[in-house]
C-alpha cells in the first residue's frame, strides 16, 4: 500500500509535534472505538509520521484488519517488531493478518509468539484452530 505513512525512527519529535502525536494517538483511539476505522488510520499515521512507536503501528495494523486490508497490517506489525521485537501485540495483530491470507503456518507462528509474550484468553481458540490448519497444510 504505498499511500501508507510510515515514520522516520530516527526524527527527534518537538514538543509542538509530541503534543499533535498525543492528540492524534486519542483521536485514533476514539475512532477505532466508534469503529470509524479510516479516521483511525489516518490519525495513527499522523502519530507515526511524527513519533513511530510499536503500539502506533500495533494499532494502526488492527484497523487495516478491520477493513480487511492484512497486508497493510503486515507490514505496520513489521515495523513494529522492528521498534519493540516484544510487542505482543503486533506479533498478535500480524497472527490474524496471515491468517486473512490463508498463510497458516505464518499465522500459528505469531500467534503463538504473541501468546508466549502475552497470553490473551480471547485469542486461544483463534490459536488452536490456526495451529490445526497449519499442521494439516503441512501434512499435505
Amino acid at each position: 500500500d504505498e499511500s501508507q505513512e510510515m515514520g522516520n525512527p530516527d526524527h527527534e519529535p518537538t514538543d509542538d509535534e509530541i503534543e499533535k502525536v498525543s492528540q492524534a494517538k486519542m483521536a485514533a483511539s476514539e475512532a477505532l472505538g466508534n469503529g470509524d476505522f479510516e479516521t483511525a488510520i489516518v490519525q495513527y499515521s499522523v502519530a507515526i509520521k511524527l513519533m513511530p512507536s510499536a503500539l502506533a503501528y500495533a494499532n494502526r495494523a488492527n484497523a487495516y484488519l478491520q477493513l480487511k486490508r492484512p497486508n497493510a497490517a503486515i507490514k505496520d506489525c513489521d515495523a513494529a517488531i522492528a521498534i519493540n521485537p516484544d510487542s505482543a501485540k503486533a506479533y498478535k495483530m500480524r497472527g490474524k493478518a496471515y491468517r486473512m491470507l490463508g498463510k497458516w503456518e505464518a499465522a500459528a507462528k505469531d500467534l503463538g509468539v504473541g501468546q508466549r509474550i502475552d497470553f490473551d484468553d480471547s485469542l486461544y481458540d483463534l490459536q488452536k484452530f490456526v495451529e490445526g490448519k497449519a499442521k494439516a497444510t503441512a501434512e499435505r
